[in-house]
C-alpha cells in the first residue's frame, strides 16, 4: 500500500485495491507480490494510462501489465524512492516482458512510444491482441516494425507471444538482437552462431538498397523454425 500511495496517493491505491488484494490479514501469509501502477485510468490522462508492474515480493523482475503510460509513470516511481535506479534503468532491466490485455492506445501507448529505448523482451497477449499490434502498429506506416515478423525490416527488439487461456508460460529470456550494419554488396547473411546457441534465436539479415549504399536490417526468429 505504501509503494501504491507514494506513486499515485491514496485515489490511485484505492482504485488498484479493488481490483487486486495487496495487503495480506495482519495474521495471514505475507503477500506473494509487490505491485507498481504506473497509471489507473483510461480515456484523456494521458499521463495516467493503465500500466502496472508486478514482480515477486523482493524481486525486481517485473512483468508489465498493460502500458499505456509508461515512463511517465517510472518517472514518478522514482521520485517517490519506489526504486533505487533511475526509469531507464527500471524500463531496461527491470521489466522482464509485457502483457497486453487489449490493443487499445490507452494500454499501449508507452509501450510504443518507448520502444526505441526499451531492451529486447517478449510481448504476451491473446492472438488478437498481438494481431492488432503487428499489423496495425509495428508495420512501418503507423511505427517501426519492433516486432519479429511482419513487415520488412523486422527489428526483432520484441518477441510477439501468443496466449491461450489455461496454460502457465515463464518468461523467457531477452530475444536476441543483431545490429544493423551496412555494406556496399548487397546479399543475405546469418548471424554468428553462439548467438542462436545462447538465446535459442537465429537473427538473419537481408540488405535493403539506399541512395549510397545497401543498408542492412535485421530479424529475430526461434531457431530451428522457418
Amino acid at each position: 500500500m505504501a509503494v501504491i500511495s507514494r506513486c499515485f496517493g491514496r485515489a490511485g491505491a484505492g482504485l488498484l485495491l479493488g481490483l487486486l488484494p495487496l495487503a495480506a490479514p495482519a495474521q495471514g501469509p505475507k503477500p506473494a507480490f509487490d505491485v507498481v501502477p504506473l497509471g489507473v485510468r483510461g480515456g484523456l490522462d494521458e499521463g495516467n494510462l493503465s500500466a502496472y508492474l508486478v514482480a515477486p515480493t523482493g524481486s525486481t523482475a517485473y512483468v508489465c501489465l498493460d502500458a499505456g503510460s509508461l515512463h511517465t509513470g517510472l518517472d514518478k516511481a522514482v521520485a517517490n524512492q519506489v526504486f533505487a535506479v533511475d526509469a531507464d534503468a527500471v524500463l531496461k532491466t527491470y521489466i522482464k516482458a509485457y502483457l497486453i490485455s487489449h490493443a487499445h492506445l490507452d494500454h499501449v501507448a508507452g509501450l510504443l512510444l518507448n520502444a526505441p529505448d526499451d531492451a529486447p523482451k517478449t510481448i504476451y497477449g491473446l492472438p488478437s491482441c498481438l494481431a492488432t499490434l503487428q499489423n496495425d502498429y509495428f508495420n512501418w506506416r503507423a511505427w517501426p516494425n519492433f516486432g519479429h515478423f511482419g513487415a520488412l525490416p523486422a527489428l526483432g527488439k520484441y518477441r510477439l507471444q501468443a496466449l491461450a487461456p489455461g496454460p502457465k508460460w515463464p518468461c523467457p529470456k531477452p530475444p536476441c538482437v543483431c545490429a544493423p550494419s551496412r555494406s556496399a554488396t548487397p546479399g543475405p547473411t546469418k548471424a554468428p552462431p553462439s548467438c542462436c546457441a545462447a538465446m535459442t534465436i537465429t537473427c538473419c539479415t537481408w540488405a535493403i538498397p539506399g541512395p549510397t549504399s545497401w543498408s542492412k536490417a535485421t530479424s529475430c526468429k526461434p531457431c530451428g523454425k522457418p
